[in-house]
């Protein structure tokens, strides 16, 4: 069995305190004590699922990755991919770094690892949380090799228990939020008409990358403002070009340490909001700057739809989500008429980052805007992370 041990890189990735990472650890010790649970199963992979192994192992997964973690015993982060081994253990504050082998057809396969583990661990018979969200094929193969394990999902009080940033936390936020906001300053400065969405977002991505930072999602939409036909920024750029009178809107998730903040803004190529437009954007700043006066620790679900209640008795709707917690995380709000079902007894605490993100849009969906940033919920309000101008920008690209 291959097992890796950390070169001098390992100085060079950032990490978070021993008082940090022991918070962490702690934390789920008591939740495994709480759950009555001999151990943890943590899965993910750059597709799903990897952010619990992050918070807790600093390894940003790839292919699929492990993590075991016994409530008496060291932990073992299991890694798919032999040649991604090394950088895990430079990066991971897990000492156990090991490889997960190849099937007897030479394919990636982890599962005999991390039942061999299991077993070494005396977790085959034992309540075992289970956090991730592998293939079927993957809890089949687990269940057929460890009839006896009892595996518990404990997903959803995982992400309740992490959902209060420690400052450390929040530190790196705002750095994120450094580097969304130079990606948005660069878009502001070098957008011009001719160019394709495509070109808007190697500008983002760019800016991103110039602030020492990457970017998660730069969803983006175009359409002219006097015969708009979209109303929400769309997950992949296509080729249309630029013209003046457009309107530009983003949302943009730029990252630092695998920590991502978020800000969404409208940007007019060569000329000013029209009419239309500008009564869009009104609404969505003043529903934004409404929702954010009631955030505070304490403040329910019920509070943000009161205060959202100015889009609908404005004549207009929503499409996408009006606030969401830090990576898409509870609470997930939308409008009292878009509402589907979330619980509006939910309250805010101090420490959550979330992200009010007014789309305010026309009842038939084919003009909108977007508006909005993430922010950290305190006793009192709000602490702004962002520094980029909360407006719309107009004349952009303007010669």
């Amino acid at each position: 069995m291959f097992v890796a041990e950390r070169s001098p890189r390992s100085a060079y990735y950032p990490r978070f305190s021993e008082q940090e990472h022991g918070r962490r650890w702690a934390g789920l010790v008591d939740l495994m004590d709480a759950e009555g649970l001999a151990g943890v199963v943590l899965y993910g992979s750059r597709a799903t699922s990897s952010w619990p192994i992050f918070y807790l192992s600093n390894w940003i997964p790839t292919r699929d990755t492990y993590l075991i973690v016994p409530r008496h015993g060291s932990p073992a982060l299991i890694v798919q991919l032999q040649n991604h081994v090394q950088c895990a253990a430079d990066m991971s504050v897990v000492d156990d770094v090991r490889y997960g082998g190849r099937a007897h057809r030479g394919q990636p396969d982890s599962i005999p690892t991390v039942v061999g583990l299991l077993k070494d661990r005396g977790l085959s018979e034992e309540p075992v949380g289970f956090l991730g969200s592998p293939t079927a094929d993957l809890l089949q193969r687990l269940g057929e090799e460890l009839p006896q394990c009892q595996w518990r999902p404990i997903g959803s009080r995982f992400s309740a228990a992490t959902s209060r940033k420690s400052e450390e936390e929040i530190e790196r936020l705002r750095r994120a939020a450094t580097v969304t906001d130079a990606g948005l300053e660069a878009l502001r400065d070098g957008l011009r008409a001719g160019m394709t969405e495509h070109d808007i977002a190697g500008l983002l991505e760019h800016g991103c990358r110039l602030a020492g930072g990457a970017f998660g999602i730069r969803h983006l939409m175009t359409t002219s403002m006097t015969t708009p036909d979209c109303g929400v920024p769309a997950q992949y750029p296509s080729a249309r070009p630029v013209n003046v009178g457009d309107v530009v809107v983003v949302e943009l998730s730029g990252t630092w340490g695998n920590y991502s903040a978020q800000a969404l803004r409208t940007f007019a190529v060569g000329t000013t909001l029209t009419e239309s437009f500008r009564r869009l954007h009104a609404t969505a700043e003043d529903a934004f700057h409404r929702i954010a006066s009631v955030l505070r620790h304490g403040a329910t679900v019920e509070d943000v739809h009161d205060a959202a209640s100015v889009i609908e008795k404005s004549g207009y709707t929503i499409i996408d989500d009006l606030l969401h917690g830090a990576n898409q995380s509870r609470p997930i709000v939308r409008t009292h008429g878009a509402s589907d079902g979330v619980d509006t007894r939910f309250q805010f605490e101090r420490g959550m980052a979330v992200v009010i993100q007014p789309n305010v849009t026309t009842l038939d969906l084919r003009a909108g805007v977007q508006f909005g940033e993430m922010v950290v919920v305190r006793d009192d309000g709000t602490e702004r992370l962002h520094h980029v101008d909360r407006r719309a920008f107009e004349h952009v690209g303007a010669a």
